[in-house]
């Protein structure tokens, strides 16, 4: 260590004395214009204050696919297939896709199509048009689990891709498969 960053490091921190407890200070000199009034803290406190709120944005969102709800022998039969499909719910005219539009599709189309469950949530689509204009779009996302040698299954998500873009003036619907280990 350099002897400018010793001096720094011991302008920054000292030592407690005996009687004042143990631990290190932030030294109040160093810090007075934003310490005001609070005085000196504890490093053991910023520290901890730190990894708070660091850890708070690191959290990974994860897909459950196994729950303790459902009783009865496990059903993995190997691999499986995962189908996301993001259904934009802007319209080529400029309207919107109504979630009462949007609700009455899910019952009407979806939920006949796949009985054994799937999961939908909110997003926000985010690209560029054709005419190069940044364009960001309310979104409805569709996650379902089918076996990999289940063709019906595929062909139904395919039938319900075409069923959207044509009841919604659609040009696309992007659509992500992934072969996965699940177990239900």
């Amino acid at each position: 260590m350099t002897s400018s960053v010793r001096f720094a490091a011991s302008r920054l921190l000292r030592r407690r004395g005996p009687g004042a407890g143990a631990g290190w200070l932030i030294s109040r000199s160093t810090f007075a214009p934003f310490l005001g009034r609070v005085g000196a803290l504890r490093v053991s406190h910023i520290l901890v204050l730190f990894l708070l709120l660091a850890s708070t944005g690191c959290v990974a969102r994860q897909t459950v696919v196994a729950s303790s709800e459902l009783s009865g022998p496990t059903v993995f039969s190997g691999v499986w297939v995962r189908e996301e499909l993001y259904f934009g719910r802007g319209m080529s005219d400029g309207g919107i896709v109504s979630d009462e539009d949007f609700a009455n599709f899910v019952d009407r189309e979806v939920a006949p199509r796949l009985p054994n469950g799937f999961t939908l949530y909110d997003a926000t689509g985010h690209y560029t048009g054709a005419s190069g204009v940044a364009i960001r779009e309310p979104t409805r996302v569709l996650i379902v689990l089918y076996r990999e040698e289940d063709n019906v299954n595929r062909a139904l998500v395919t039938d319900l891709i075409a069923r959207y873009k044509q009841r919604f003036r659609q040009e696309s619907v992007l659509r992500v498969t992934q072969k996965v280990r699940a177990e239900f």
